[in-house]
């Protein structure tokens, strides 16, 4: 049931996404309903519990523009769960789906305003 991560990338300023939408998501029930929650951690293995997305996502790409201002030259590590949603409420998510990683590199440091008087 769980989607397959095909990649994370750095986007400049944002890490890009994508991954395969899971077999659970075709040939649903009438009333049934596919989505995905995204789950972020600063370490291989440790991308938590709670989803960084703000609501479910219908597609099989997401955008995370959380990461970009934060410290350079950090990895991000990345999986997807698929959420079912059938008839009558009931929700089956899946196992979290391979892991993808996206590291931005270390930015340069901005000038620095020297004041005083020339000589």
């Amino acid at each position: 049931m769980a989607a397959r991560m095909a990649q994370a990338s750095n986007g400049g300023l944002y890490a890009q996404l994508n991954w395969t939408a899971s077999a659970s998501c075709s040939n649903l029930p009438s009333g049934a309903t596919c989505a995905y929650n995204v789950f972020r951690g600063t370490t291989s293995g440790g991308e938590g519990t709670t989803a960084i997305n703000a609501s479910l996502i219908s597609g099989t790409t997401y955008s995370d523009a959380a990461v970009a201002l934060t410290s350079s030259n950090q990895t991000f590590y990345y999986t997807v769960e698929t959420v079912v949603t059938l008839s009558g409420g009931i929700v089956v998510s899946s196992t979290a789906s391979n892991e993808a990683s996206v590291t931005f590199p270390a930015q340069p440091l901005p000038p620095t305003l020297v004041t005083g008087t020339l000589k």
